[in-house]
């Protein structure tokens, strides 16, 4: 009983820091400081990407936009998450469809810090790829070796 309390407790507490982000007419700035500190109160997971969602929604298409789509994936989907492809999605998702050029090579940068760190977590890869690799190499060297040592190298001299 006391654990459906607190998550009762909880669940309120988020549900009043997104009313009350999304109630306020405010500037980009101050929504922006507004929802990294219901971000920063949230507990649920859920809650926090719906905050910086509803707060995307509200700012479609300014140097805020940019801003929050950063640090929605470096503080949510990289730190917390560690879904860097989810990052990705989520970023393209809110930055595809920025019309100044301004806007653009900021959220360019955005999605190449990002894109560095999708898809970097196959290790099974990256490890058997220089074994196999290194390998291939010893092998190659080693039977034309071995095929050469079977004959008289000076009986093959003194026929040239």
């Amino acid at each position: 009983m006391p654990k459906l309390r607190l998550f009762l407790l909880a669940a309120l507490s988020c549900w009043v820091a997104i009313c009350f982000v999304q109630c306020s007419a405010r500037k980009p700035q101050d929504d922006f400081k507004a929802t990294i500190d219901a971000y920063k109160k949230a507990d649920n997971p859920a809650a926090k990407i719906r905050l910086w969602r509803d707060f995307l929604k509200r700012n479609p298409a300014n140097i805020y936009t940019v801003f929050g789509v950063d640090y929605a994936t470096q503080n949510y989907f990289l730190e917390q998450q560690k879904d860097p492809d989810g990052a990705v999605k989520f970023a393209l998702e809110y930055l595809g469809n920025l019309k100044e050029e301004k806007l653009k090579r900021r959220a360019d940068s955005t999605l190449i810090l990002l894109y560095g760190k999708a898809g970097n977590k196959d290790l099974e890869t990256y490890t058997t790829t220089p074994l196999l690799l290194v390998a291939v190499a010893l092998l190659a060297g080693w039977l034309p070796a071995r095929r050469a040592t079977t004959h008289d190298v000076i009986a093959a001299l003194r026929h040239q």
